[in-house]
Formats: structure tokens, C-alpha cells, sequence
């Protein structure tokens, strides 16, 4: 499968020791303001948004309508997840139809907190993925290695079992973006160098 490989920018690190031509910031559950935040953000001057943001952004949905409609075209919303299926009984889930039609572009999937918290497997975030496409949606897949799985120097084959895991066959660089984000850098203080970041994308851009 000739995927990304053309298009080096697709690959997106979120850790602060990598600056790639896109970066990738998220937002977790911090109670009530979230919206004020984001429509901070939406109302700040172009130029401050395009050296700081120029970014996909991942908020709370009730948040999205605070910038969906924004005049600055250097943010891009997306949602942090969506469920495999276009509707059905599935109460606290929200759909890929229902993301985009917020207003959204993109939607993170398969982050490392939900396929530990959510057990959510390669094959779950394959179909997400479809999901997402079938919605018109570009997927932000995650992938990552945990810290033990780095020590035990086993860092390319994990990275690599989720790349056949949980791409589906018609990826390529228009429908996809893959973010890389190693498990033992979230919320622990440690950063991956740039040689251990360079070693990875490198490997990612061979084996796609």
C-alpha cells in the first residue's frame, strides 16, 4: 500500500520535541469553561493562531459550535473519537455522521487512552476508521509504544502490528493522517528524543 509515503507532512507527532508541518493538540475532561477556552482561541489575532495553532484541535463536543463557524482558517476542529456505526442503540456515543456534521473535519482515533480504558483493539479502530471516511471525516489514527515495550526494544514491531491492525486496505494521504505518540511521554515529563521520533516515522514511511 502506497500510503503517506508521498505525503511526509501526514505524519504528525504530538510531543513537544517534534515540530512537524502539522501538530496535533487535544483536550481532556476539565469541567465546565472549555467552551470560553476555545472561543478564546477562535477570536485570537491570525498571525498568533498560525505560529501557535495551525492545528487540529480536539474539544469537547458541546464546544465545537464555539469555533466551527470561525474566520480563521488555521484551526481545524475534530472530535476524539466516534463510534464504528452510522446510528443504532448506542447511548453516550456519538457517530462519524453526527461529528461531521458539527462542523468538524477530522476525528482522533484509536488514542492510547481509550484502547487501554476502552480495551478498544486494532480491528475496533479499523472500522472507526472506515466509519469515519464513510462520513467524509480525515481519521487522525494513533498509534504508540508503552514503556516497557521500549525497554524491551520491541518498539518497531509494536508500532508496526498497529499499522496492519488498524488501517483499513484504502488508506492514502488524503483520507488519513497518522499520529504517532509514544505512551511513556503522556503525562510523565519524559520526551523522546528526535532520533527515537525520526526513527519511527522513518520505519512508518517504509513499511506504508
Amino acid at each position: 500500500r502506497d500510503v503517506l509515503a508521498a505525503r511526509p507532512s501526514r505524519l504528525c507527532c504530538e510531543t513537544s520535541s517534534c515540530q512537524p508541518e502539522r501538530s496535533l493538540g487535544t483536550t481532556r475532561p476539565t469541567g465546565a469553561g472549555v467552551g470560553d477556552r476555545v472561543r478564546k482561541c477562535s477570536e485570537a489575532p491570525p498571525s498568533w493562531v498560525a505560529s501557535t495553532v495551525s492545528a487540529r484541535s480536539g474539544p469537547a463536543p458541546c464546544a465545537a459550535t464555539k469555533i466551527s463557524g470561525s474566520r480563521l482558517s488555521p484551526i481545524q476542529i475534530g472530535a476524539q473519537d466516534c463510534h464504528a456505526e452510522e446510528a443504532g442503540a448506542y447511548t453516550g456515543d456519538i457517530s462519524a455522521a453526527m461529528v461531521a456534521d458539527s462542523g468538524a473535519s477530522h476525528v482522533i482515533l484509536g488514542h492510547s487512552e481509550r484502547r487501554d480504558a476502552h480495551r478498544e483493539t486494532d480491528a475496533d479502530v479499523q472500522a472507526k476508521t472506515c466509519a469515519a471516511w464513510a462520513a467524509g471525516l480525515t481519521a487522525i489514527v494513533c498509534i504508540g509504544e508503552s514503556e516497557a515495550e521500549r525497554d524491551a526494544d520491541q518498539t518497531l514491531d509494536v508500532i508496526g502490528g498497529q499499522l496492519d491492525g488498524s488501517l483499513p486496505d484504502a488508506v492514502d494521504a488524503e483520507n488519513t493522517v497518522i499520529a504517532y505518540e509514544p505512551i511513556w511521554a503522556i503525562g510523565t515529563g519524559k520526551v523522546p528524543s528526535i532520533a527515537q521520533i525520526e526513527e519511527v516515522h522513518d520505519f512508518m514511511r517504509a513499511r506504508l
